[in-house]
């Protein structure tokens, strides 16, 4: 972890799943007296399996909150946020419209958010994070300029963005369109051109991940934060 202190991150998130027991010795082996921790379990675990993990995540030092460690139901979640903070990205039933057990919302551009949303939750004191989906350097620029817009007008409710998550993949072809200098996000407008570019050629990939904002829009509002 010294690598990512030096690098000046300050939060770091984990995946952790059915191998929780394990995964969860090793975590607290590990110094995380610098850092705030989120740990994401996708939904994976039932509601008793959720209260008696949330009990032993009392032991991280800095523990931000848990996300998804079970699908969202509104009983299950008013219990479990008695012991713990919650965070919520993803509903899995599709007849929830407003959940409200949670402290932080999970916010990803790429699926599409309403600002309408986003002002209720701030209305009801939630923290909000924007994080890319894992998918591509499209998503995650798209993220920051979220970002930097959304802190204009609620500075309060927006905790640190989850821009890293493309780590994941060693392989990831795209990421040197990524203009980080260890926790830093810096504009760069030659990696913005060598995206554009990439784009252009590769029509699939353009088609697949720039969504509702065109290629234009993304380029236009990334030289406006310059």
């Amino acid at each position: 972890l010294e690598k990512y202190k030096e690098s000046n991150f300050e939060v770091l998130k984990f995946k952790m799943g059915r191998q929780f027991e394990l995964e969860f010795k090793q975590l607290m082996k590990m110094n995380l007296n610098h850092f705030l921790v989120r740990v994401d379990f996708n939904s994976v675990f039932n509601f008793k399996e959720s209260k008696e993990i949330l009990e032993l995540l009392k032991k991280i030092p800095h523990l931000e909150y848990a996300e998804d460690l079970c699908p969202y139901h509104d009983y299950h979640w008013s219990e479990l946020e008695k012991i713990g903070p919650l965070a919520l990205d993803h509903l899995t039933d599709p007849s929830i419209k407003k959940p409200k057990h949670f402290q932080y919302r999970i916010v990803k551009p790429v699926r599409g958010f309403s600002i309408e949303d986003l002002t209720q939750m701030t209305f009801e004191k939630k923290k909000i994070v924007l994080t890319n989906l894992m998918d591509n350097a499209v998503g995650t620029w798209k993220t920051y300029l979220y970002f930097c817009e959304l802190k204009k007008h609620i500075p309060y409710h927006l905790c640190t963005p989850g821009f890293h998550t493309h780590t994941l993949y060693a392989d990831y072809p795209f990421s040197q369109f990524l203009p980080f200098t260890g926790a830093q996000w810096a504009y760069d407008s030659e990696k913005l051109s060598g995206l554009t570019k990439t784009l252009m050629e590769l029509k699939w990939l353009r088609l697949s991940y720039t969504d509702s904002t065109g290629l234009d829009k993304i380029i236009q509002d990334s030289e406006h934060y310059r």
